[in-house]
């Protein structure tokens, strides 16, 4: 598999780079028993136009999360604090802390960032310093055992989340905005609209800021 990764991302690299929108093809040995078949793989440059997260889907964050909860992970990222995402399925996993990660759009998480932590790195999250991991459901009870301070843990598949007194800071008055906003935005399309839902994050930060 590692030989098979490296092949296909130097067939990808030879190619020239592309023009904002234009598709190109990749081509690689088939790693299955029939010789000489090629994969071949559509790559497309999103157009320059396009904002930074247009490929983040919130529909899984939507479903799987409460709007409080949605709403408690939110100021915990904005305070820079140490969260650990889990659920069963390593997909919506990655959906949803990216798209936590692009609710703070235009500021940026300055810190440890890993959407997959494999679990031989697992003793990570008693790091110090603030970061942003998930962790696969199957090591939750592992990771409850172990001595990390200070650290808001999200179960995505259970909607919990747990944190200690204090540790995760209110929203301002203009979270209430933001709540409603974002209510009235599951009821509309359930999230699937991203650039809704980014323009609703948006101006809670014009708002917090000005």
């Amino acid at each position: 598999r590692a030989h098979y990764a490296v092949a296909f991302l130097k067939a990808a690299l030879d190619h020239p780079f592309p023009l904002p929108g234009e598709a190109f093809t990749v081509r690689c040995e088939s790693t299955g028993n029939v010789q000489y078949k090629m994969d071949a793989y559509r790559l497309v440059r999103p157009d320059d136009d396009l904002t930074p997260f247009a490929s983040v889907r919130f529909d899984t964050l939507f479903r799987l999360l409460s709007l409080n909860s949605i709403l408690l992970v939110f100021s915990a990222v904005l305070c820079e604090r140490r969260v650990v995402f889990a659920a069963e399925s390593v997909q919506d996993l990655t959906r949803c802390v990216h798209a936590v990660m692009a609710a703070l759009y235009p500021l940026q998480w300055q810190h440890v960032f890993v959407p997959v932590l494999p679990p031989s790195l697992l003793s990570y999250v008693c790091a110090p310093m603030p970061f942003v991991v998930g962790i696969h459901a199957s090591l939750w009870d592992e990771l409850l055992e172990m001595p990390k301070e200070d650290v808001v843990l999200v179960r995505l598949d259970k909607d919990e989340v747990f944190s200690n007194e204090g540790l995760i800071l209110p929203l301002p008055s203009a979270g209430e905005r933001l709540g409603k906003r974002l209510r009235s935005e599951v009821v509309r399309s359930s999230g699937r609209d991203t650039q809704h839902v980014l323009d609703d994050f948006i101006a809670f930060h014009v708002a917090l800021l000005g």
